[in-house]
């Protein structure tokens, strides 16, 4: 299927169909968009989960790219991975479009996987990263959470950090981190 954002939108979040939105979400994407600005206005793209899912990128300009990135290339590279290719500039194709641009990923997983099959061949029997878990797994070497390089932070790259004030996302209840989203509202 096409990526379209109808109407138009500002920014279009990636998502997958197997995978359940984590308890207070919507509040970690918010302040990560709050704080992808400070850091850097004209981002590229953010990371908050895995594969194809959880990437938020801005509509218009940049999601007509990606379209045609990935529009182009579908034999070449299972999509999680065109995907990478398109927002870090990996190659020539999109070197240009990503210069001085940069990717962020969040130190959370604001996602959890339901799914038992994927593009990727990953055997059945795979570590699931829970809601909040540590951003490390599941990924290109170049799209984890780097928590050496940002100990005191939680977006990376933060070499922006002392200039916006960093604070650290701290869920409303809890995060829980490490386990699923309750799902029918129910209490654990």
């Amino acid at each position: 299927g096409a990526l379209l954002a109808i109407p138009p939108a500002d920014h279009v979040l990636l998502m997958e169909d197997d995978w359940l939105v984590c308890p207070s979400a919507l509040l970690a994407l918010q302040y990560l968009l709050d704080k992808a600005y400070a850091y850097d206005e004209d981002w590229l793209a953010l990371r908050v989960s895995y594969g194809f899912n959880g990437v938020v990128v801005r509509g218009g300009a940049d999601l007509r790219s990606l379209r045609r990135h990935l529009e182009s290339h579908p034999w070449r590279r299972p999509p999680d991975h065109l995907l990478f290719e398109w927002f870090s500039g990996e190659r020539p194709d999109t070197k240009a479009y990503a210069a001085g641009r940069s990717y962020r990923v969040f130190r959370h997983n604001l996602f959890y996987h339901i799914g038992a099959l994927s593009t990727l061949n990953q055997p059945k029997t795979r570590f699931t990263p829970g809601c909040y878990s540590l951003m490390y797994d599941w990924l290109l070497p170049a799209e984890v959470f780097d928590e050496k390089a940002c100990p005191h932070d939680d977006v990376w790259p933060c070499t922006e950090a002392a200039r916006a004030g960093a604070p650290l996302f701290s869920a409303p209840d809890g995060g829980a981190a490490g386990s699923p989203p309750r799902l029918g509202g129910a209490p654990a």
